[in-house]
């Protein structure tokens, strides 16, 4: 849910329920790896369980997308749970889901 669950609805979504599991943004790996990731990884610990879900086509970048999110994640929290867990999304380009 890109530009919806951010770390603002989150913290609104742990007040409603606690145990839930909760997922970030989807955040793009060419994003984590131009940019400024902290800003975009930022969460607070409060929000654990919480997964970051990381979008591309590259590998090697959605790789080094993931260790940057664990990295981040380890340096945020006291115990060792990179954003609870990380995911990618395989699917088909836009193009072939439309046009074939």
């Amino acid at each position: 849910m890109m530009d919806w669950t951010d770390r603002h609805c989150r913290y609104f979504l742990r007040l409603l329920s606690p145990g839930a599991m909760l997922y970030t943004e989807m955040v793009t790996a060419a994003a984590i790896h131009h940019g400024d990731y902290a800003a975009l990884l930022e969460f607070d610990a409060s929000q654990h369980p919480v997964a970051l879900q990381i979008g591309g086509s590259d590998p090697v970048l959605m790789a080094e997308a993931a260790r940057r999110g664990a990295e981040f994640a380890t340096k945020r929290t006291v115990r060792r749970m990179p954003h609870g867990s990380s995911g990618g999304s395989c699917r088909m380009p836009a193009s072939d889901a439309v046009g074939g």
